[in-house]
């Protein structure tokens, strides 16, 4: 293990320099003649730590005793030790025998690495006695140089010049070997001649002259493609000291170029994309269209935009992108919660987990120089989180210490100021849960422990295996479930090559064999893939269909506070083959001997005793590999059947990556099981849970009682609810309406519904992305009110139950949060009416007003003072009352009130009702009848007709009290009688006022002047209001009577008659009043 540790720190060092680069601000050493010299050894002091480092440091000596191992030992294996010279080299053909093809292309930057770390050797200042920890014999040895510019020219001379064309992989020649190049003549620059410098970079030129295009001659350049061909351009313009070059190269971050080949700003990589290769607003890198890369690529596309970026600050040529801001958001959204204890999770960087040269702690590694980077110039608040955030890091990392365990200098000396530091506090764990439904993937943070899941589906591919790499990944998007704790090293130190891969945990799989990188990006059919999460707890479901099988179902995964549960419905298989659940794959210590307790009893340790069956399992227990925290317990509710094995199981670099450079046989103990469906399952199903961290004693425990319960592990729904946390989970799979405990949706969803006492939460989410419309929730609660809703909710009800409508569309598996109200409302008085009309009668007043929310009824209050009430009649919920008995020619003063059981509210604005009954009225009839008064009849009669039918009604007003204007005036009829509803009548003012009731007549009726007024539809004991204001007013102007004249004007036949009550009759309710309000 310490070997296998070491040269993980040995090719860690070399690799974080040929593959990726690095960078720490510290001021420039050397006097720069022009500004392009400056950039250059701003550089070269990021690569060698400049001349002024701490030699008595001893974590820099040690990194500058692994620079000089790497290139010189007493094994004689270093890099200059085998280097080939003189005769050897011309027999050969080569300068190292180990990388002789020209067909290979890799070797061209393996050769090239291998020179830079020459160059790196000779350029880090070290002590010169050789009794110092920091002693390097190697620093500006003249020997050395010779070697190393004769292995440049030789390179240029016979393989890498204007003159090659490309074979094998473009990368190698337009981006990993060029970078390790052109580090090599930063360090040699001032051993080199103009002409040297010139060739080398003419050979870059010729393979990478556009930093539109990658590869060169054939598409154009995305993610992290992109940034690494501008920072080649960049570099290489700095060193031909040619200034349009180096703008080239900063406008090709921004994809701002002039050059023919450029998009116009479509592939600015400061900006996020919505599809494809870069970063996505929900915190996803992808590269090669849809493989999540937050490790490898993404570090890579980060690490040289910040490099870029501080590289060119302060310069002629300083990025001003306004864009370029959006890095200080992607440590929070991609990369914090991507690094566990300083390790970059797996799940996150793709074919690389094949690579012996770059574990999870290689990678995290990468990112916190990134991170520690961008902190030398990020605005005050992010640069102290950041630097909060890495501390946290490097002090849990005992796997991999990131000041001793192959760092160069620059990282050394700023982690060792962040770690000194008393004033900057460790972040400390994150307690979060964090999809990145772009990718398919998910990141559960608990005290103690990370969870990751891996996913695949219609938009994000199985897994990625090129060039040879990743061979086996072929279930890795099928679920795969990772346990991170404090066992750092369970998904490295050889994890990957001894791993069974057709038994992942987390991972339903047909047991048939596949073949090489079989499936590889490929997408399967399912659109069904992602959760929902309300920051802190989650759930994840995924449509299963595996590559090579027809092995159907659905997964789902619900992430609570102190366990994992998952579930599993409608497995489903035609194969012929068995199909199995995997539980877990555990790498156990070197000796194999972790202790593993079935309900209660300790099972064997032997590695050699093969497959064993358990039954009527309630509860398992895994012995971790650390100390502590890192013990792991599993429940099953309904104590079914399992299977499992300990096991030694082998495995090569070279089986999973054809090219890796680790090519012995390589051993590591297992513990495995998993759920046997046999074959040809139909409706298979499984309920389990992990417990982190778990000891025996609590793991027996939580079985006895445990703190959730399966709601539902249907084809329709899966559901748990966590009662501890009162906390229902559900995965809605189907379009239909589905109501699953308090919960009801009309769509497929992912909900989380969250309640206490005085709230309740919802999160919800779209899983298969395809939904252009709504999901429709209801939760079976009675809320006072909403407290906080996002856009696109929209909350329809809150009592007896909550209905919410949430617009899905175009959310991309975002979830949507709505927080509601559930205390009971606090009393509350209603809100005054609003009076809206009033009207009167002969001894009678009718009010309407406008409904007030809250009121269970009303009360018109009235008297004959304002502000001085005698009277109330109670409406109930009704917004009309009328009052009867009032006094014909006494002004009453009325108001409105609204009450409920928390009380009564206060008054409306008051208003005040004048009503008389006329002084006379009478109707009168023509032809034989032109002589008859009818002035005592009870009735007043309408009608058009032929002659002796023709009726006219005649009203005297006496309004002389009044003594200014009114603002209101109507005449108030009720029909008794109805000849036809067709029939129109109309109100037109007459002439005279002083005809008698007793003595008008046809003959003697006044002239009047055209209607002004006219209203049709009558029915019997339905009042008629005529608006009279304006006259009104005009009579109170001059003389203070109102003479009216109520006619038909239009003959429509021997039903039009119409009669109203006069004054004479006896039920008052009918008699017409003339009713004004002030």
């Amino acid at each position: 293990m310490m070997m296998r540790k070491w040269m993980s720190c040995l090719i860690l060092f070399v690799l974080v320099f040929s593959l990726i680069g690095t960078g720490w601000v510290l001021p420039a050493s050397v006097s720069a003649a022009d500004e392009f010299d400056a950039l250059r050894q701003k550089w070269s002091d990021v690569l060698t730590g400049g001349p002024s480092i701490e030699l008595s440091d001893a974590d820099i000596a040690a990194q500058i005793a692994l620079t000089v191992r790497v290139v010189q030992n007493d094994t004689a294996t270093g890099f200059r030790d085998t280097l080939q010279t003189g005769t050897n080299r011309t027999s050969c053909g080569c300068l190292w025998t180990d990388l002789t093809s020209t067909t290979v292309s890799a070797e061209l930057v393996y050769n090239f690495s291998r020179i830079r770390a020459m160059a790196l050797a000779y350029a880090t200042a070290g002590s010169s006695d050789p009794a110092s920890p920091a002693y390097n014999p190697l620093y500006l040895n003249t020997a050395l140089r010779d070697e190393i510019t004769g292995a440049l020219d030789w390179m240029y001379a016979n393989r890498y010049n204007p003159g090659k064309s490309i074979y094998d992989n473009w990368y190698h020649w337009e981006i990993s070997g060029p970078k390790n190049l052109e580090d090599a003549v930063v360090l040699m620059y001032n051993d080199l001649t103009s002409t040297q410098v010139t060739n080398y970079m003419n050979a870059v030129n010729k393979f990478t002259p556009d930093p539109n295009r990658a590869p060169q001659n054939s598409a154009t350049a995305t993610g992290a493609n992109r940034v690494e061909k501008s920072w080649v351009v960049a570099l290489r313009s700095i060193l031909i000291k040619d200034s349009t070059a180096v703008a080239l190269g900063r406008d090709g971050l921004s994809d701002a170029t002039t050059l023919s080949t450029s998009t116009n700003g479509a592939n600015n990589v400061f900006k996020y994309v919505s599809t494809g290769d870069g970063m996505h607003q929900d915190g996803s890198f992808l590269q090669h269209t849809a493989h999540p890369y937050f490790g490898n690529y993404g570090t890579t596309y980060f690490q040289f935009i910040v490099n870029l970026v501080y590289l060119l600050s302060g310069s002629t040529w300083a990025i001003t992108d306004p864009n370029a801001a959006n890095m200080y958001q992607w440590v929070y959204s991609t990369y914090e919660p991507a690094i566990y204890k300083g390790s970059l999770m797996s799940m996150l960087r793709g074919r690389t987990i094949a690579y012996s040269s770059a574990d999870d702690h290689y990678y995290g590694k990468a990112a916190t120089q990134s991170i520690l980077l961008l902190s030398t110039f990020a605005p005050a608040a992010d640069a102290a989180a950041y630097q909060s955030m890495v501390k946290y890091w490097m002090t849990e990392d005992t796997y991999l210490s990131f000041v001793s365990g192959g760092n160069s200098i620059f990282y050394i000396v700023l982690a060792k100021q962040i770690l000194g530091d008393p004033a900057i506090a460790p972040r400390g764990e994150l307690s979060r849960n964090i999809p990145f439904p772009q990718s398919d993937r998910i990141v559960h943070y608990r005290p103690g422990f990370g969870f990751g899941l891996a996913m695949s589906s219609k938009r994000i591919y199985r897994y990625e295996s090129i060039n040879g790499d990743n061979l086996h990944g072929w279930h890795m998007g099928d679920g795969m479930t990772y346990l991170y704790n404090n066992d750092l090293s369970q998904y490295d130190a050889n994890y990957w090559p001894t791993v069974n891969p057709y038994r992942l945990a987390g991972t339903t799989v047909d047991t048939g064999m596949l073949a090489n990188a079989a499936g590889q990006s490929t997408l399967t059919a399912n659109t069904w893939v992602g959760g929902a999460s309300d920051g802190t707890f989650g759930v994840a479901g995924m449509q299963l269909n595996p590559y090579g099988s027809n092995v159907t179902g659905k997964k789902s995964w619900f992430m609570f506070d102190n366990e994992i549960v998952a579930l599993g419905s409608g497995i489903t298989s035609t194969s012929g083959r068995t199909i199995e659940t995997i539980v877990d794959n555990r790498k156990l210590n070197e000796a194999g001997d972790n202790a593993f307790t079935v309900n209660g009893t300790i099972q064997s340790t032997s590695l050699t005793q093969g497959m064993q069956s358990y039954t009527g399992v309630s509860w398992m227990h895994l012995q971790g590999n650390a100390v502590s925290g890192s013990d792991i317990g599993y429940y099953f509710p309904g104590t079914p059947a399992l299977k499992g094995i300990r096991e030694t199981r082998t495995g090569k670099w070279t089986d999973i990556h054809s090219s890796d450079l680790i090519t012995g046989t390589l051993t590591n103990n297992y513990e495995t099981f998993w759920f046997d469906h046999g074959a040809n399952p139909t409706d298979g199903s499984y309920q389990y849970a992990i417990l982190p961290n778990a000891s025996v004693s609590q793991t027996s425990a939580y079985a006895a009682g445990p703190d959730f319960t399966v709601v539902e592990n249907s084809a329709d729904a899966q559901a748990v609810r966590e009662n501890t946390l009162n906390l229902l989970a559900v995965n809605f799979w189907n379009t239909l309406t589905k109501t699953v405990g308090d919960l009801t949706s009309d769509n497929k969803a992912s909900v989380l519904l969250k309640t206490t006492s005085s709230a309740a939460e919802v999160s919800v989410s779209d899983p298969t992305q395809t939904n252009t419309g709504t999901i429709q929730l209801t939760v079976n609660r009675s809320a006072s009110g909403v407290i906080s809703a996002d856009p696109g909710v929209t909350v329809t009800q809150l009592s007896p139950t909550i209905q919410l409508t949430v617009n899905v569309n175009g959310s991309k598996g975002s979830s949507f949060h709505a927080k509601f109200d559930l205390t009971p409302a606090p009393p509350v008085i209603p809100a005054a009416p609003v009076v809206s009309s009033v009207y009167g009668g002969s001894g009678k007043a009718t009010l309407s007003w406008t409904a007030v929310s809250g009121a269970a009824g009303y009360r018109i209050k009235y008297g004959t003072q304002p502000g001085v009430y005698t009277g109330t009649v109670n409406t109930g919920a009704s917004t009309t009352g009328a009052v009867t008995g009032l006094t014909n020619g006494t002004t009453y003063y009325f108001a409105v009130t609204a009450y409920n059981t928390s009380g009564e509210s206060v008054p409306s604005a008051e208003v005040h009702l004048f009503s008389v009954e006329p002084t006379a009225d009478a109707y009168v009839r023509d032809g034989t009848y032109v002589g008859t008064n009818y002035g005592a009849d009870p009735s007043l009669v309408t009608k058009k007709s032929t002659s002796s039918y023709n009726r006219e009604a005649y009203l005297l007003f006496d309004v002389s009290a009044l003594t200014g204007p009114v603002s209101g005036a109507t005449v108030h009829l009720v029909p008794t009688s109805v000849g036809s509803a067709a029939t129109t009548n109309a109100v037109a003012v007459a002439a005279s006022t002083t005809w008698t009731e007793s003595g008008l007549t046809w003959s003697t009726k006044p002239a009047s002047g055209s209607g002004f007024s006219t209203w049709s539809g009558m029915a019997a004991g339905k009042p008629v209001e005529v608006d009279v204001t304006a006259q009104v007013n005009s009579a109170i102007a001059s003389g203070g009577k109102l003479s009216l004249r109520v006619y038909s004007p239009t003959d429509v036949g021997s039903t039009g008659d119409i009669s109203y009550g006069s004054k004479e009759q006896t039920n008052t309710a009918n008699r017409p009043a003339l009713a004004i309000s002030q």
